[in-house]
């Protein structure tokens, strides 16, 4: 049983308040250690009122948030995450008009994520026989399979909806996994055809490479 969305939300603006008293009182100890405590003893006071004082801000931050989006929620708007990512919604980024990106940009990309592509980018799936090649004789690049689902999408074209470096592996290990040179194409999803008629709809994880 959930408790109401009222109560929830009153919950997390006592929470707001009570951070956001805390931050004040730390941050008057901060000015009082600076202002007329002793050398050593001035520092360890504003050290630990500074820390607190941070822990509070962070805290204070995240009730917020929470309680603008439950309150949104409640008045039946639409969701503050949401709201504030339309731009990476699937539509909008095969809606947009390319991006031109610094070459520094992909440089980051390239070290960070093991690839150069990055979101709104339009690619093209390589054929399947060139895809083959990659693959090692358990229809796998780097451990992650192409499956039988993305051979209708050889040839095509589309956008790079996310780049994918860490995925739960809830089946196996249970625990995330990282990757190297992956995304997720824009409105690219698992038909479920090879695998008992799924109706999840997952994004496919491709890699640069094909």
């Amino acid at each position: 049983m959930s408790a109401p969305a009222s109560s929830v939300r009153r919950s997390y603006l006592k929470s707001l308040v009570a951070c956001l008293a805390v931050l004040v009182i730390a941050l008057l100890l901060l000015m009082f250690a600076l202002l007329w405590l002793p050398g050593l003893l001035a520092a360890i006071m504003a050290a630990l009122a500074g820390l607190v004082a941070l822990v509070a801000a962070v805290l204070s931050s995240a009730c917020a948030v929470v309680w603008a989006r439950c309150r949104r929620n409640a008045r039946g708007e639409t969701d503050l995450f949401l709201l504030l990512n339309r731009s990476r919604e699937a539509a909008a980024i095969q809606a947009a008009a390319p991006a031109r990106v610094a070459p520094l940009r992909r440089r980051l990309a390239q070290w960070l994520l093991g690839h150069e592509l990055l979101v709104g980018d339009l690619v093209e799936v390589r054929p399947w026989t060139e895809i083959r090649g990659t693959l090692d004789e358990s229809g796998c690049l780097e451990q992650l399979p192409f499956m039988p689902e993305m051979l209708a999408l050889c040839g095509q074209r589309a956008r790079v909806f996310r780049c994918a470096h860490r995925i739960f592996d809830y089946r196996k290990t249970r625990v995330m996994r990282h990757m190297e040179g992956t995304v997720l194409l824009a409105g690219r999803v698992c038909s479920g055809a090879n695998h008992g008629g799924c109706e999840a709809a997952c994004h496919t994880i491709w890699k640069a490479a094909w």
